[in-house]
């Protein structure tokens, strides 16, 4: 019994520690490391929501307008295929319909991420190319 149980630890310990090493932990806010980007900071909220400012524009929190209508904005991640996705979804809140925003997310250290991101056609990006990634590094932490 006492072997189980000590499995059971093991494997619980092994599953967080895999998890924080996929990137899993990436609550708050992250800016971009370069200039002349248009999405220039992410912030990774609670319960999957997010906000992030693009031209100067703040999207997301809990609600805003997409299209003029009231929408939410929130993430979901993928670190079962490599590279990991990410795709940033946007759901009006009255019709439900979702605009889906898909891309590609690389831990490069704890503090640094490097994302790619379509926003335009909806197919997700193969690679990591100049023209659609940028760096980000983690400047706070989410609450």
């Amino acid at each position: 019994m006492r072997k189980l149980v000590l499995i059971g630890v093991v494997l619980s310990l092994f599953t967080m520690v895999q998890t924080k090493a996929q990137g899993l932990d990436l609550k708050g806010t992250w800016k971009t490391t370069q200039k002349e980007v248009s999405l220039t900071e992410i912030t990774f909220g609670p319960k999957d929501s997010l906000l992030m400012v693009m031209d100067r524009e703040v999207f997301g929190s809990k609600e805003f307008k997409y299209n003029g209508n009231p929408a939410t904005l929130t993430y979901k991640l993928d670190f079962s295929v490599k590279p990991a996705h990410l795709d940033l979804i946007i759901q009006e809140t009255e019709s439900k319909k979702q605009t889906i925003a898909k891309g590609l997310i690389m831990i490069v250290k704890p503090d640094l991420v490097k994302i790619a991101l379509n926003f335009s056609d909806g197919k997700r990006p193969t690679d990591f190319t100049v023209s659609n990634s940028s760096f980000f590094k983690k400047s706070s932490i989410s609450i």
